[in-house]
């Protein structure tokens, strides 16, 4: 009769263990029941999807006269002012040729009248890159106008450049253009949950297409439930003057620094903070300094960091331990 005492003992203490190791152990490894955590050095990339287009300063010549073009510089050359662009033989007759030249040009003649510059001396009157990719935009996309563009505008705006280089032309047509490379711009909208990784003037990377560009952010401005950005850059981007329109990848944090988890921040009386642990075992809340976040870890500032009156204000520091999920805390 002592056996099956004996096995029931045996079962109780397999059902006992296997009861701490649901209880205690697992909770443990996996942290299901951690109330807190304790701030580390760690990495940080903020990288989010965009769609940019792209401002430059440019300028599109047309023919003065009908005639025959003969190009003496390649795509994407970079002109010196004076630069010889092209060779012109002038029509024997205004009706020569005319149902081969015109009809294809109608629609740069019309976005881009009167921002037409006529090129009679076929030098380049300034120095930039040469190209004969026309959106018709130019005049549209300008530095002059970028801080006007609004999202709703420009949000159906993908049309590609087209080659308009040709062998014949007639008045007023199109002919090349040139943009200058030292300085150009992105312009895009971001969501709200994302504006906290922008500040004026900060250092950004466009991941683009064919390579990446170092930005600065010139310009935030809020547009509904959107805000716009505008970034200038004086990097080189291969293909820079043939798109108007690229979808991409904004980098706007890369860094290492102090992590905390975002369900650990909460605000107080509309100062965003922690609740971090002290040696009473009371936690206390300490105002903080969010630099960037990636939607799971947010970046902070260490030890001390200045607010909107210039005051400094003692915040945490590595080791610290901080509540978890102070939200579910107060549930």
């Amino acid at each position: 009769m002592p056996k099956p005492k004996k096995r029931t003992i045996s079962i109780f203490i397999l059902a006992a263990i296997a009861l701490y190791i649901v209880i205690g152990v697992i909770p443990t490894l996996t942290g299901a029941l951690t109330r807190t955590e304790i701030l580390e050095y760690g990495d940080l990339k903020a990288r989010h999807e965009i769609k940019c287009w792209i401002i430059r300063s440019e300028t599109v010549y047309s023919a003065t006269s009908k005639g025959t073009v003969e190009y003496k510089v390649d795509e994407g050359t970079l002109l010196r002012k004076g630069a010889k662009v092209l060779g012109f033989t002038p029509a024997v007759s205004e009706k020569e040729d005319d149902a081969e030249q015109g009809s294809d040009q109608q629609k740069y003649i019309k976005r881009l009248a009167g921002s037409m510059i006529s090129d009679s001396k076929f030098t380049a009157a300034r120095k930039g890159i040469f190209t004969t990719m026309i959106d018709g935009y130019e005049n549209y996309f300008t530095p002059e106008n970028m801080e006007k563009l609004k999202y709703s505008e420009v949000k159906d705006i993908e049309e590609p450049a087209e080659n308009i280089a040709r062998e014949k032309v007639t008045t007023g047509e199109p002919i090349y253009k040139i943009a200058d490379n030292s300085e150009w711009f992105l312009v895009f909208w971001i969501d709200s949950g994302d504006i906290p990784n922008y500040k004026e003037g900060s250092t950004v990377k466009a991941e683009l297409p064919e390579g990446s560009v170092s930005c600065s952010i010139k310009n935030i401005l809020q547009e509904g439930e959107r805000w716009r950005i505008i970034a200038r850059s004086t990097s080189y981007y291969k293909n820079f003057v043939k798109n108007r329109m690229m979808e991409g990848y904004m980098v706007t944090t890369d860094t290492r620094g102090l992590l905390v988890s975002n369900s650990a921040l909460t605000t107080r009386n509309d100062v965003t903070g922690l609740y971090v642990k002290k040696a009473t075992g009371e936690y206390e809340f300490v105002p903080v300094s969010t630099i960037a976040t990636d939607g799971e870890k947010t970046l902070l500032a260490e030890d001390i960091f200045y607010d909107e009156n210039g005051e400094g204000v003692e915040t945490v520091k590595v080791y610290d331990e901080v509540l978890k999920n102070p939200e579910a805390d107060k549930k």
